[in-house]
């Protein structure tokens, strides 16, 4: 079940707000069973039944202030983000039959994601062929996955993940009458960590500037030159939440 809902607020002419949120829920049932027959000799047959329990739930919530001052194209916007993801399983195994050494158990997992992005940008035109950009950045993301068993041959797991990511950027721009041109950096300090059972399996921070610069030359009206250099990473998309933006 999937609920959508939003607002604009018009404060003034220079101040906006919105805000939206999305609420996903979902709850199933999974039955079956598995059988083993054994027709070419004395041993016993097996049988199974099993039932798995599913529940997801996800929620995301947005919200902008835009304030934008008197010079057209002068603006600040602040831009905040949160998911949230939540999902349960429930197995359980039923078993029968057999010499006696198969026993009915339950599975239990239980995953949880908290994304949180929180975006700073500023923009200002400081004359008719120049532009000025600057930026901060925050992204955490916290996960946990718990799996149990009542089956003491499976052992279970507790894995947390942190990540948090934090970025300051900032590009400088002007447009000529045959060419323009725009360079910039971004610094940003990463930082994660992941434990399982309470036992740290990985751990690293580093800080690193990605710098660009770009450049073209309007050699007619039907080609123009463009050259560029910049320094970038590419992150995985997880779901649950945006993509990176940088």
């Amino acid at each position: 079940m999937l609920y959508k809902a939003g607002v604009d607020f018009y404060l003034n002419d220079k101040n906006t707000f919105s805000f939206f949120t999305n609420q996903n829920r979902f709850n199933g049932d999974t039955s079956g069973d598995s059988d083993v027959l054994f027709l070419n000799n004395d041993e016993p047959d097996i049988f199974q039944n099993f039932l798995f329990d599913n529940q997801r739930y996800s929620y995301t919530y947005n919200a902008v202030y835009k304030r934008s001052f008197e010079k057209e194209g002068h603006s600040l916007e602040l831009e905040a983000d949160h998911n949230i993801v939540d999902g349960s399983d429930k197995g359980r195994f039923d078993i029968s039959g057999g010499d006696g050494n198969f026993a009915s158990y339950t599975d239990n997992s239980k995953n949880d994601i908290n994304n949180t992005t929180l975006n700073l940008d500023y923009i200002n035109p400081l004359s008719d062929t120049s532009k000025l950009e600057l930026g901060a950045e925050a992204r955490l993301r916290n996960s946990e996955s718990v799996y149990i068993s009542t089956n003491e041959n499976i052992p279970g797991a507790d894995f947390q993940y942190k990540n948090s990511i934090y970025s300051l950027y900032a590009t400088f721009g002007q447009n000529f009458e045959k060419w323009s041109y725009q360079m910039g950096a971004r610094l940003e300090q990463y930082d994660v960590e992941a434990t399982n059972n309470d036992q740290k399996i990985f751990e690293d921070d580093y800080l690193t500037v990605y710098p660009t610069a770009f450049t073209s030359y309007k050699i007619s009206d039907m080609r123009t030159l463009q050259l560029s250099f910049g320094r970038r990473v590419d992150r995985p998309f997880r779901a649950g939440e945006s993509c990176e933006r940088f």
